[in-house]
C-alpha cells in the first residue's frame, strides 16, 4: 500500500495522550494516527449509511400508509358505512 505524507495540526493536549500510550503500546505515532483515521472513517461511513437507512425508512413508511388509505377509498367504493345487511 503506498503512502501520502500529511501534514496536520493538531491539539497539543491530543497529541501528548496519542504520543503516550503510542510509546505504552510500542508503536509509531503514525500507526496510531493511522488506526484513528480507520476508526473516524468507518464510524462515519455507519453513521452516513444508519441516516440513508433511516430516511428510507420514513420514505417507505409514508407510501405505506398512502397505499394503505388508497386501499381503504378502493375497498370501501360504493358501500355504505351503515350494513344495510340483517341477518
Amino acid at each position: 500500500m503506498s503512502k501520502t505524507a500529511l501534514s496536520a495540526k493538531l491539539d497539543e493536549a491530543l497529541l501528548e495522550d496519542a504520543d503516550r500510550l503510542a510509546r505504552r503500546l510500542k508503536i509509531p505515532r503514525n500507526r496510531a494516527i493511522e488506526e484513528g483515521l480507520r476508526l473516524w472513517v468507518d464510524l462515519k461511513s455507519r453513521e452516513l449509511l444508519a441516516s440513508k437507512m433511516r430516511e428510507a425508512s420514513l420514505a417507505t413508511r409514508a407510501e405505506s400508509l398512502r397505499e394503505s388509505k388508497e386501499w381503504e377509498r378502493s375497498l370501501a367504493d360504493g358501500l355504505d358505512h351503515k350494513s344495510d345487511y340483517k341477518p
